[in-house]
């Protein structure tokens, strides 16, 4: 719902601009049902923006259009973990493998949609260090 109309108007927009929608669409929004928006994952607007902020205007809008353009291609295979520091403006998301399990064919395409749009994202490679039960 945030930009599937607006998309092309958000490239021209401040932070402030993008920040003012983004609390529009979620004060109007908020819990109605689409596709690719997930309004739970974040606890409240503020976290929301925080986390908008740290990703800054130009990455959200690529990664808008790269959605929009395959969204159907797009709905599984995003990053496991988003991680933001406010304080430090940064942003990264980063896949996580465990022994024996590897990358698909979705979840490279992601990492390099990512990095093409200017986001910190990598693998995180879990290893075994014992196979005692806890």
């Amino acid at each position: 719902a945030v930009v599937s109309t607006q998309s092309t108007g958000l490239g021209g927009m401040s932070e402030v601009e993008v920040d003012d929608e983004v609390s529009r669409v979620w004060n109007e929004q908020f819990d109605v049902d689409c596709v690719g928006t997930h309004w739970h994952l974040f606890t409240s607007l503020d976290q929301c923006l925080r986390c908008l902020g740290c990703l800054g205007v130009t990455r959200f809008i690529a990664l808008v259009r790269v959605y929009l353009r395959h969204p159907g291609a797009m709905r599984s295979g995003m990053p496991d973990l988003t991680l933001w520091d406010y304080e430090q403006r940064n942003f990264k998301m980063i896949e996580v493998k465990g022994p024996g399990d590897s990358l698909r064919c979705n979840q490279i395409s992601w990492l390099g949609l990512l990095k093409e749009a200017g986001v910190e994202a990598g693998v995180c490679l879990v290893k075994q260090v014992s196979s005692k039960r806890i």
